[in-house]
Formats: C-alpha cells, sequence, structure tokens
C-alpha cells in the first residue's frame, strides 16, 4: 500500500513508469499475496467457526475480509494508477482507506467480544464505531497513509490490552498468537516507516507486505481460538 504519495502527484511519476503497463509490478504482486493470505484467513474462518460462541470469530473473518479488500485494492492503485484517469484512481485509493478502517473496526469489535463480557463489549464496540466513523470522515478529505497508521495502531493497542485482559483473567488461549500478530505487524509498519529496503526493484513496501503476512497468519491462529466469555 501507499505511504505519502498523494494521488495528485502521480503526474509527476515519470514518463518511463507512467508508459508500462504495470507500474509497480512487486509491490501489486506482495500487495496481492497479502490479499489472498487475508481472504484465505476469512474463509477459513467463517468455515470453521459455527458455534454459538463464534461470534468473535466471524467478526475477524469480516476484519480480514475487509483487510484482503484493501490489500487487493493497494494492489491495484500501486499497478495501474497512473494509466487511470484521475477520478478512478482517487475512487480506488478512497476505497483503499474505507476497507482499512473497516478491518479495525471488526478486529476490535471481534476482540471485546472473546475478551469481556456483554455489556462492557457492547460499549467498546459502539467507541470502535464511532472511531470507524471518524476516520471514514477524515478519509473523505485526506489521501495521505498516515491516518491509517494512526487508526490501526489505536485499534491493535486496544485488541492487545482487551488480549491481556482475557489472559489475566481466564487464561485465553487465543492471546499469545495475537500479540506476537501485533508484534509482526508492528515490525512490518516499523520497516513502512523507516523505509527499510533490500534494495534493488524489491522495494520498502513489498517487504512491508511480505511481513505483514506473517503477522496475519499469527493473528489467524489467534482467532481460531476466541471465544465468547462463557458468563458476563
Amino acid at each position: 500500500m501507499r505511504t505519502s504519495t498523494s494521488i495528485r502527484e502521480q503526474a509527476a511519476y515519470p514518463a518511463n513508469i507512467r508508459g508500462e503497463l504495470i507500474s509497480q509490478p512487486l509491490t501489486l504482486a506482495t500487495d496481492y499475496a497479502l490479499g489472498l493470505t487475508a481472504l484465505a484467513a476469512a474463509v477459513l474462518l467463517a468455515r470453521k467457526r459455527q458455534d454459538p460462541r463464534s461470534l468473535p470469530a466471524r467478526l475477524w473473518a469480516a476484519g480480514f475480509a475487509s483487510l484482503a479488500a484493501a490489500a487487493f485494492l493497494g494492489g491495484t492503485w500501486h499497478g495501474f494508477a497512473p494509466r487511470l484517469p484521475e477520478i478512478a484512481a482517487e475512487a480506488i485509493w478512497k476505497a483503499t482507506l474505507a476497507a482499512t478502517g473497516l478491518a479495525s473496526f471488526f478486529l476490535v469489535a471481534g476482540t471485546a467480544c472473546g475478551s469481556v463480557g456483554r455489556r462492557p463489549a457492547a460499549a467498546i464496540t459502539a467507541l470502535a464505531a464511532a472511531k470507524l466513523a471518524a476516520f471514514l470522515a477524515w478519509a473523505g478529505f485526506h489521501d495521505e497513509y498516515d491516518g491509517v497508521v494512526v487508526d490501526t495502531g489505536v485499534a491493535m493497542a486496544a485488541i492487545l490490552v482487551l488480549q491481556l485482559v482475557a489472559r489475566v483473567r481466564r487464561g485465553a488461549r487465543s492471546a499469545p498468537w495475537i500479540a506476537a500478530g501485533i508484534l509482526v505487524s508492528v515490525a512490518a509498519a516499523g520497516i513502512e516507516a523507516a523505509g527499510v529496503s533490500p534494495g534493488g526493484p524489491f522495494t520498502h513496501d513489498d517487504l512491508y507486505h511480505l511481513v505483514q503476512i506473517g503477522g496475519v497468519l499469527l493473528l489467524y491462529r489467534g482467532a481460531l481460538r476466541l471465544e465468547k466469555p462463557v458468563t458476563g
């Protein structure tokens, strides 16, 4: 996905890049790989969690599906935006931002349902919905990826706290996996922010996507173990 490049800066891309069929093929490929991983996690969670206590996992499935949409849209933007009309490229990017916001909402809501009682979970879900509304309002007037970093960071912090509470109170088996997934995701974000790159055509965006795939797999293992508390 993109960092700080404005959609309006597409016109500044070198002519040879703008003339290619796919402007950033590796970034497109790694973004699509991340999308396929998240989509597989969503499908597997939706299929395997059918019992009455599986609401947290079903919400996480929706979160992974939203993340998959964001990755596919972001990869499409990276690959084809310079060849698209500006209005089409902007629509794709705005949809990418919206999908990341939805992913954060569903993951927080699912974690709340699987970590605390019904009333606090409902309150946390309402706060997550308010955060989503604020993020979507921001995204309507901004293109920067910084807003995604902040929104996702707040969501990941909330998820980590909720799982630590569940671990302490009832030994939640999901907590170690989700905590590990968050740590890997933080490492991926650090790579993106610092612009760490192996060099050559392989950019920091590509490395970010590949590391984030590992984070998604760990988060998926945690989501498989999420269940509604018996009481509360």
